[in-house]
């Protein structure tokens, strides 16, 4: 890597040791955010969104508040889907796209999937991206389903990160990503 040169870093690891590593990891992610967008704080907020997910989906409920969301950031937000199985004859199907749960914070926007394995997943990849680097989040036909598109840029670096949703999970996500745009104006 060279000095003063940005660069996309990924960091995989096994929860095991996430004790150990929590506190690096925060002041890491703190260092790409800038100051939080002007929202109304509501303490509660954040309790009452994530049991609502948690009666969704226990798990990803756990991953959002145990690895992803920091201790000081506001949960705004989420739209969760399950994995999208396309069926073919009888008892056949194919696997289409993980569940999904896309989550909106004061800092950021949070995608988190499942591991895209046979059988049960147990893990997550989570993507965190910071919402002064946000250059843009559209959805476009893919299909029967939408394809999800955030784009990244911060000075000369891009990137863009893609998941396949259901129709109206897009429109959910388009309606809290713009509604929440529409309140910071």
């Amino acid at each position: 890597m060279r000095p003063n040169k940005l660069a996309r870093i990924v960091v995989e690891y096994n929860t095991v040791g996430q004790r150990l590593l929590q506190p690096a990891l925060q002041q890491f992610l703190r260092l790409g955010y800038e100051p939080s967008h002007a929202v109304e704080c509501q303490d509660d907020l954040t309790e009452a969104l994530l049991r609502k997910l948690g009666a969704q989906s226990l798990k990803f409920r756990n991953g959002l508040q145990l690895y992803a969301l920091q201790p000081d950031e506001q949960l705004l937000g989420f739209v969760f889907q399950a994995q999208i199985v396309q069926r073919r004859r009888y008892w056949f199907s194919r696997p289409i796209a993980p569940a999904a749960l896309l989550a909106l914070t004061d800092r950021e926007v949070i995608l988190i999937e499942e591991e895209r394995v046979k059988g049960a997943a147990y893990g997550w990849l989570i993507t965190f991206c910071p919402r002064g680097c946000v250059a843009g989040i559209e959805t476009e036909p893919k299909g029967e389903w939408r394809e999800l598109r955030v784009r990244l840029a911060r000075n000369t670096v891009t990137m863009e990160r893609r998941m396949t949703l259901e129709n109206d999970t897009a429109l959910a996500w388009e309606t809290l990503w713009s509604g929440q745009s529409q309140r910071e104006k």
